[in-house]
């Protein structure tokens, strides 16, 4: 969540000002305000929700059956190309989306 709201601060910052949307209804404050308040407010909501799941996780974790619980996985880099992969081609789908 903080990539996510340092990285929406940047776009802002640089394509917000003197944009068509900017110069036809003046909603570039608008805009730059709400990205200044996502880069306080995202990490913080992550923050929260990342002790929240630790803190379900080791609660509920013990109390599964042994059908449920997973042996810890010893992973080396070249089993994160497929999930690199995956996340790059979707990246690349979202910006021709978006654009």
């Amino acid at each position: 969540m903080f990539l996510i709201s340092v990285l929406s601060f940047v776009v802002a910052q640089l394509f917000v000002p003197g944009s068509p949307i900017d110069r036809e209804y003046s909603l570039g404050q608008d805009v730059l305000l709400t990205a200044n308040l996502s880069i306080l407010l995202y990490p913080i909501v992550g923050l929260i929700l990342a002790v929240l799941y630790v803190t379900l996780f080791r609660t509920i974790s013990p109390r599964l059956p042994a059908w449920l619980r997973t042996e810890t996985a010893v992973l080396a880099w070249k089993d994160l190309r497929f999930p690199g992969m995956l996340w790059a081609v979707s990246v690349a789908i979202g910006l021709i989306v978006v654009i």
